[in-house]
């Protein structure tokens, strides 16, 4: 049989077509879900909660919009999976960077400049991470389910401050877990900071100075 031009021309189109199909049903599961955090992530620093729609983030992650409904209720529940899954991954990140250092005041100061340089220098993430905080103003539902991130949060900056601190613990004015409250506001306020489009060199000298004002704290041990 010969093909004319045309012929050809579209069995390449649909051979393209099946390929990139496979493609997308070889995944694993896991494969998804990460590849869909990940998009959700550029997609909602992009477009902004509202205009990242399920749609554009399926198309960023190369995968079908129905996978989206398959691993995740609503476009809602991927988003908070999404801000769990790069918090977490923050977390880690800093805890093997502090792995070969003593415990001390030093090494929890190291910790929170690798928390700016992971969150707030990555303008993505920093983007990402506004936007969700921002929804949360008139929207209860999703408040509510913030709340529960918040605690996430403070949680995973508790496990890194804690790694940073736990000999001079019965040593401090304040407790490791009023310490990690007051890391939490620092890169809260930090990070929204971010978003006015700051200078690099202005951020870091607030990081600083707010850093130098908490480790004088932090050396006044208990008598």
């Amino acid at each position: 049989m010969i093909l004319n031009n045309d012929s050809l021309n579209k069995r390449k189109t649909l051979t393209k077509k099946n390929k990139k199909e496979q493609t997308k049903k070889i995944l694993s599961s896991e494969e998804s879900i990460e590849r869909l955090i990940l998009a959700s992530i550029d997609c909602v620093a992009k477009y902004g909660y509202n205009g990242a729609s399920t749609q554009k983030i399926a198309q960023l992650a190369n995968v079908s919009k129905s996978l989206i409904h398959y691993h995740f209720k609503t476009k809602e529940d991927l988003l908070l999976k999404s801000l769990n899954y790069f918090a977490n991954e923050i977390a880690e990140e800093i805890k093997q960077k502090i792995n070969n250092y003593e415990p001390s005041i030093e090494t929890a100061i190291i910790a929170a400049k690798e928390l700016y340089r992971s969150l707030i220098a990555n303008k993505t993430r920093a983007a990402f991470f506004v936007e969700m905080y921002s929804n949360a103003i008139h929207n209860k539902r999703f408040r509510k389910k913030l709340q529960s991130y918040h605690k996430f949060e403070e949680e995973l900056i508790f496990d890194v401050i804690y790694k940073a601190l736990y000999p001079l613990e019965n040593h401090l004015i304040i407790s490791l877990r009023e310490l990690a409250k007051v890391f939490q506001t620092i890169m809260l306020g930090l990070t929204v900071q971010s978003v006015l489009e700051l200078s690099e060199e202005d951020l870091q000298n607030r990081l600083d100075t707010l850093l130098k004002i908490l480790t004088t704290v932090l050396l006044n041990y208990k008598k």
